[in-house]
């Protein structure tokens, strides 16, 4: 009995480790987030699409990550706001897309939501998730794609939101490595130190 648990147990650390398959991704946009949280830390309610029950996709809240219906949610980007509202508690025109015309979404404009014209959604999709995370609340450095750069996509890595290099659909396609790369960060070079000789005094 001994000598077969030894063998069952060198077996299963002889054997290579299988990978998880990839975490499906439900359809849908993710709604834009109107609120602002109150929490220091907000904890994630759920951390992919599978967590969600029925149609609800895992989206960035105003407070962490949460399940959210997705129906009724255009495409496009709502446009960027550059100015900030001085009134204390704006009036809102719309709560919901499907409230506005067309193609118009309800975004948040200078004061309060309103039906716009949204910008372009950016091509291509977010990659497959195919890790796990070992942190409890993973920081999230995008909730959009308009805080990412050039072609990257805000996407779920795993561990949290981040910017990263769509998988297709894309003006410039990309290799296939790069598919799913993060944004890297920006390091500034540390100066560079010349030894100089040693002093020599004279005789």
């Amino acid at each position: 009995m001994g000598l077969l648990a030894f063998w069952t147990a060198l077996l299963s650390t002889c054997s290579p480790a299988l990978q998880d398959p990839p975490l499906k991704v439900k359809p849908g946009t993710c709604p834009e987030i109107t609120k602002t949280c109150k929490m220091e830390n907000p904890p994630n309610l759920c951390h992919h699409d599978s967590q969600c029950p029925g149609a609800q996709k895992c989206c960035a809240t105003s407070c962490g990550l949460g399940c959210v219906p997705v129906h009724d949610v255009k495409p496009g980007i709502c446009p960027e706001i550059e100015m900030r509202c001085l009134m204390l508690n704006p009036k809102n025109d719309c709560d919901t897309d499907s409230e506005c015309s067309g193609s118009m979404k309800c975004c948040t404009s200078f004061c309060g939501r309103k039906c716009l014209d949204p910008r372009d959604e950016k091509p291509g999709t977010c990659p497959p998730i195919n890790k796990k995370c070992h942190s409890l609340n993973p920081p999230n450095s995008c909730t959009q794609d308009n805080d990412c750069s050039a072609s990257m996509k805000c996407c779920y890595t795993g561990c949290g939101l981040h910017c990263v290099e769509p998988c297709n659909g894309q003006e410039h396609p990309q290799k296939p490595t790069d598919c799913g790369s993060l944004q890297p960060h920006r390091t500034e070079s540390p100066p560079s130190h010349t030894q100089k000789p040693p002093h020599i005094p004279p005789a």
